[in-house]
């Protein structure tokens, strides 16, 4: 068994229309992200390359919540598919509204990070 970590810029936030935005860098395990590192902001003309700033909270709260709608939607994903040969009825009938409001609530997660991320 191998463990995947190291750092890597999560939470992109306050996008100017200039091209300017923030990221923070995280230490991850299996990309996700465990514990903020630093915070950078990155301009249009040096996209790749980010200067240090003051710690974000905006940048690590949205890393957070990101992170854990993906894990939401993979944990949906899971539990249908070793869900759907069960034969109760009542039982799928329950778990089938915990997916999907657990689906509905990651999907708008990520929509609603997306689009809050301007300045």
């Amino acid at each position: 068994m191998f463990i995947l970590f190291g750092s890597k810029l999560y939470g992109k936030v306050d996008v100017t229309q200039e091209g300017t935005f923030i990221k923070t860098k995280f230490f991850h395990i299996f990309f996700i992200p465990i514990i903020p590192l630093e915070s950078y902001i990155f301009t249009k003309d040096q996209p790749k390359e980010g200067f240090p700033i003051k710690m974000r909270g905006k940048s690590v709260l949205f890393a957070y919540i990101r992170a854990f709608c993906y894990l939401g939607l993979f944990g949906v994903f899971s539990v249908f598919v070793n869900s759907s040969n069960s034969g109760n009825f009542e039982f799928n009938a329950i778990l089938f509204f915990i997916q999907f409001s657990v689906g509905a609530l990651s999907i708008y997660g990520l929509i609603w990070t997306n689009n809050n991320n301007n300045a």
